[in-house]
């Protein structure tokens, strides 16, 4: 029988890739599916995931029991409310903030309390437009370039570094949420980062095309674009205020409430925040095991604020940030710190650990010997999401064992720990996936304290070292809270 086109076709393809091994194969995709079905332990696993995903399954009953949400060292009032940065990639924000609102808590005994983020959000977004349109009128790189790229990729997404948290704070203060509260747009922010890049990115495509590079008159252009954007962002978010009045209640027998009024975004910082100064005062302790440990690194071309500082680390062991985490959650001061959320995150029991779920049970072994060195390199392990440790469990020997979380998804019941929205973390979760912390200064030893006065080494912003330290744009699991909660509460 005369065979067909296509039947030669695959024959010859066949006859090539098994003389290459460079094509998939009919024959390769027919002994795949042979030895799948050959298996029957194949088709059990294929019919519970298909029924009910990979995550149960893998999950290990055993190392589940023992997670705990009860912490003997924390800082956490009871029942408080988690907050919630909605389907925004402003974690970094939230967690810088949500450092310094327990000590206002504790101090005036609140319930509860949150600063706006709302309000930083919209200085961000002005100061990095002003940034990037600033950076094409200093320079004007090829189109086809990395700092081409790299500026093109990171304009207005919602990701950041601490030392951009530290300097919105430094330069604009802080307000309470109820002086600007959170908008539909704040919480989901993809419609607004898009109306802005797209005029950010028309400006900048206008000024390649001004003849001899006319300083002044570009910096005209650059004047009419920030109006319209901050047009656009009072628009979005509501406009930020220049004063304001501050309504509280005590969590004491009467109830009482308190007002201050008149009081300026600068003031409310200088009464909250002890510090002068979030950029002098605190340290960013990195751990890159690529990089060389105790020597200072910054990575050019990320200060968000035009005339700002670059985001610059102290790059230590993993021990170094541990060490320092428990001093400073001991002292009663919140840590942020930033991490792959991703790796060993069971949104069921609301933690953080390696050991609770294994899906080469599932799937098969991979990775082996694959160190959090090689994960950072090859890009498998990145400063996806940012948080506050306020909580620690020490064991005899004065060394870690789980870390309480604070984390930014909201909550189910603030009632219950481990539907609150604070996670636990096992320390070795911690050593494994946790990138960089930021404590206090005056926490450090002098020998440390002595390699800050070093002169850094530069990196690119390109460069892997930044996608580990940067906390990019992602959102959180829309369905954390949605099912499963049942099982929680049988338990």
């Amino acid at each position: 029988m005369k065979r067909t086109t296509s039947e030669l076709y695959h024959d010859s393809m066949s006859t090539t890739s098994s003389r290459c091994q460079t094509d998939i194969t009919r024959e390769f995709i027919n002994q795949c599916r042979t030895d799948f079905n050959s298996n029957p332990e194949n088709i059990f696993k294929r019919n519970a995931i298909v029924a009910t995903g990979s995550l149960m399954p893998a999950t290990d009953s055993n190392e589940a029991r023992k997670v705990t949400h009860i912490f003997l060292n924390s800082i956490k009032k009871k029942d408080l409310k988690a907050t919630n940065q909605g389907m925004s990639g402003r974690c970094w924000m939230f967690a810088g903030l949500n450092i310094f609102r327990h000590g206002l808590i504790n101090a005036l005994d609140l319930d509860s309390f949150e600063f706006s983020e709302t309000y930083l959000f919209f200085w961000d977004k002005l100061e990095r437009s002003n940034c990037f349109l600033e950076y094409f009128i200093e320079n004007f790189p090829k189109t086809d370039s990395k700092e081409f790229d790299w500026q093109m990729e990171h304009c207005l997404t919602d990701g950041g570094f601490w030392m951009d948290f530290a300097q919105l704070v430094d330069k604009y203060g802080i307000v309470p949420i109820s002086a600007m509260p959170e908008t539909y747009q704040s919480d989901w922010s993809e419609d607004m980062n898009m109306a802005i890049q797209n005029r950010l990115k028309a400006r900048v495509s206008e000024f390649y095309s001004v003849k001899g590079r006319d300083t002044e008159k570009l910096r005209n252009m650059k004047k009419e674009t920030l109006q319209q954007i901050y047009d656009i962002l009072v628009k979005y978010l509501g406009e930020p205020p220049q004063n304001f009045s501050w309504f509280f209640e005590r969590d004491d027998v009467d109830h009482s409430t308190n007002a201050i009024g008149d009081i300026t975004p600068d003031k409310f910082k200088d009464m909250v925040i002890q510090d002068s100064s979030l950029v002098d005062d605190f340290v960013v302790l990195s751990n890159v095991p690529n990089k060389e440990y105790y020597n200072m690194y910054e990575i050019s071309n990320t200060s968000q604020i035009q005339g700002g500082k670059n985001t610059t680390v102290l790059n230590v062991p993993s021990h170094e940030l541990r060490k320092y985490t428990k001093k400073s959650v001991l002292s009663g001061i919140p840590v942020w710190f930033a991490c792959d959320v991703f790796k060993g995150f069971h949104p069921l029991y609301s933690a953080l650990n390696d050991k609770l779920t294994d899906d080469s049970l599932l799937f098969g072994e991979y990775g082996k010997g694959f160190t959090k060195e090689q994960k950072m390199e090859f890009r498998v392990l990145e400063g996806t999401h940012a948080m506050c440790f306020v909580g620690v469990n020490i064991d005899k020997a004065g060394c870690p064992e789980e870390w309480q979380v604070e984390n930014s998804w909201g909550y189910y019941d603030n009632r219950t720990p481990g539907l609150d929205g604070f996670l636990s973390m096992s320390d070795e979760w911690f050593e494994n996936n946790v990138t960089q912390v930021v404590v206090h200064k005056k926490l450090l030893t002098r020998t440390l304290s002595r390699v800050l006065t070093k002169t850094p080494c530069k990196v690119e912003p390109w460069h892997f070292f930044s996608s580990v330290l940067r906390v990019s744009n992602i959102k959180p699991p829309s369905n954390i809270w949605k099912g499963g909660r049942k099982l929680i509460d049988k338990q």
